[in-house]
């Protein structure tokens, strides 16, 4: 089935995106943006754009391959458009990207024989997601870019489309290093739900071994060789171990107290107690709740929980910033799904909108009053 627009969603088009206008455009032209990170990659797309590579001087003192901090190479696929829109484009394509990323979801909700009622509040519920306001006040970040194409992957999933869906992944995977370990992961949790389709099962098999095997080579080789030092820098999960390889022997060897350390502030510093705490209750009321009911949409957020709440910096932990995206399409399409199964029409409807109002809701609360203290101006 094809996407057609209709007037409905054409309304939500032109409303979220002036919404998500205000927030991220004007917070640029009232100079409420930084250098880190949307300055570095504004001035990484310039170098892209005139055939060179960039050095990273916008934020290190030696000069060094931007690469080796993050192994971003969407920019190099964006960077031809900033001669036209200049140092907005990141911020006009997140946009863009999270708009499309609601698609996404409504067309996927409808390939999985949701009503167009529901899969319409599925859309809104998607649109009033904490997690993209949140993204749109930290400027840009190239995985919200990954997480907008990912309901459109899983929609060529389902429809057997493979091609379709490998040449997203790749897309998905230029987006950043860590996203590969999150596709890796997430390919082979969904084998379970396609375990009777042969054909689904091979693509998936393969498609997680070579995100893995992506992943091991750009941050075992790849980015150290493109590094000052010959060595990778962002492994920033101290409290499960040095490395990727002793994290996840240390998370088999002492489950009780990797299991504390989603939940318990690791850092030392009491005035982070509950940073963890009122991430979850955002994400509950968001709806989260519903993926107890459907195992293989919670288990699509493992890589991002362990992820968020073992690194380092308690600020990742948070609500702030990007750091909850990859929540949202999960969560969105968990819930409508869920809500669809539901044999009383009027009850599932009534639940929608109950979903679209608490989305709202702890989308107003992000924007005052929370537990991490962020820049409220930069959200109202």
């Amino acid at each position: 089935m094809r996407f057609k627009f209709n007037w409905p969603i054409l309304g939500l088009l032109v409303f979220f995106g002036s919404l998500y206008a205000l927030i991220a455009l004007v917070n640029h032209y009232c100079f409420r943006t930084f250098a880190l990170d949307l300055g570095v990659y504004t001035n990484a797309l310039y170098d892209y754009a005139h055939g060179q590579l960039n050095d990273a001087t916008v934020f290190k003192e030696i000069p060094r391959n931007l690469l080796s901090d993050h192994l971003d190479l969407s920019l190099f696929l964006l960077s031809p458009i900033s001669r036209l829109f200049g140092e907005y484009t990141l911020q006009l394509a997140q946009i863009f990207f999270m708009l499309l990323g609601g698609l996404g979801v409504y067309q996927y909700l409808i390939e999985k024989n949701v009503s167009k009622q529901l899969s319409f509040l599925g859309l809104l519920h998607f649109y009033l997601f904490f997690g993209l306001y949140a993204a749109l006040s930290f400027d840009y970040h190239s995985n919200v870019l990954a997480a907008m194409l990912l309901p459109w992957f899983l929609l060529q999933v389902q429809r057997k489309q493979f091609y379709r869906a490998g040449f997203l992944m790749v897309l998905m995977l230029l987006c950043k290093e860590s996203v590969a370990l999150w596709l890796g992961a997430l390919a082979w949790i969904l084998m379970l739900e396609y375990r009777k389709e042969r054909k689904t099962l091979w693509f998936l098999l393969v498609s997680g071994m070579g995100s893995f095997v992506y992943f091991v080579l750009a941050v075992q080789w790849l980015m150290p060789a493109l590094s000052i030092d010959h060595s990778y820098g962002n492994f920033k999960y101290h409290v499960l171990g040095n490395n990727y390889f002793e994290a996840i022997q240390g998370i088999i060897q002492h489950p009780l107290h990797f299991f504390e350390t989603l939940f318990l502030n690791h850092s030392g510093n009491p005035q982070f107690d509950w940073v963890k705490t009122e991430f979850y209750v955002f994400v509950i009321l968001s709806g989260a709740w519903a993926l107890i009911f459907k195992p293989t949409y919670l288990l699509m957020l493992a890589v991002p929980i362990v992820s968020k709440m073992c690194y380092d910096d308690p600020a990742i932990w948070s609500i702030d910033c990007h750091y909850s995206i990859e929540f949202a399409p999960i969560i969105s399409l968990g819930v409508f799904v869920l809500l669809s199964e539901i044999k009383s029409v009027k009850w599932a409807k009534i639940l929608a909108i109950t979903a679209c109002v608490l989305s709202f809701g702890v989308s107003l609360r992000l924007m005052d009053h929370t537990v991490y203290l962020h820049d409220y101006n930069r959200l109202r």
